[in-house]
C-alpha cells in the first residue's frame, strides 16, 4: 500500500507499507463484513451486500486518530450504494443517490454517486496475472448537512474472488463541530499481496 492522509491542524502523514483486511460473516444473509486496519491510527468497517445485480455498501464506519484527537463516523446506507455491478459490461454507467443514516435513524447526509465500468484489465497479484474488471465510483454529498464528502474510488474487481484485489481512493471530507470545521483528506493505493482463507 502507498499513499497519504491528513487532517486539520496535523498536516499529512504516509500510510504504512501494509494494511490488513479481514472478511467474515456477521451481517444479514448475503452480507460480508470487511474489517480494515490501515494503521494503529486508522481503522474502517465496510458491510458489503452481495445481490444479483452487484456488490453494494450497506454500512460503513471509520475511526481516524491524529495525536489526541479521534474522529469517528458511521452510517447505514439507504438504499445501499453500488460499488461494482455483477455481469459488468465495458461502458456501463449506473447512477443513484443514497442516504447515510445514523444509528438513531437521522439522515447525516445524502450522497449522489456514479459507477462506471471502464473495461477488463489484467493486474499482477502476488506474482500472478489476475483478470479483473476496472470500475470507478464517484461520490458527492449534497449541500445542506454538517458533513461534506467528495470521494472517488477505482476498483479492480476479481470475479473469481468476488472482491476487488486492488483499489485506489481519493477523498476529501469535512464536518463542523461547535463552529469548528474538521477536514480529512486521503490519497491511497492498496494492492492485495497475500490471501489466507479462514
Amino acid at each position: 500500500m502507498n499513499g497519504t492522509e491528513g487532517a486539520t491542524g496535523f498536516g499529512s502523514r504516509a500510510f504504512p507499507d501494509t494494511m490488513t483486511m479481514v472478511a467474515h460473516g456477521g451481517g444479514d444473509a448475503g452480507e460480508v463484513v470487511l474489517d480494515i486496519a490501515y494503521s494503529s491510527n486508522h481503522s474502517e468497517r465496510e458491510i458489503l451486500g452481495f445481490r444479483d445485480n452487484g456488490v453494494f455498501f450497506d454500512f460503513e464506519a471509520g475511526q481516524v486518530r491524529f495525536g489526541p484527537s479521534a474522529q469517528t463516523n458511521q452510517g447505514d446506507y439507504v438504499p445501499p450504494m453500488l460499488q461494482v455491478p455483477l455481469a459488468p459490461a465495458a461502458g456501463q454507467v449506473v447512477k443513484g443517490a443514497t442516504q447515510v443514516k445514523a444509528a438513531d435513524g437521522s439522515v447525516q447526509r445524502i450522497e449522489d454517486w456514479t459507477v462506471r465500468v471502464l473495461g477488463q484489465e489484467t493486474v499482477v497479484i502476488a506474482g500472478q496475472p489476475v483478470p479483473t474488471w476496472k470500475v470507478t465510483l464517484d461520490r458527492q454529498s449534497r449541500p445542506g448537512s454538517s458533513q461534506s464528502v467528495t470521494r472517488s474510488r477505482t476498483y479492480w474487481f476479481d470475479p473469481a474472488r468476488h472482491l476487488w484485489v486492488k483499489y485506489t481512493e481519493k477523498m476529501h471530507g469535512q464536518q463542523s463541530f461547535g463552529g469548528i470545521t474538521f477536514t480529512y483528506d486521503d490519497n491511497l493505493t492498496a494492492t492485495l499481496r497475500s490471501f489466507t482463507a479462514g
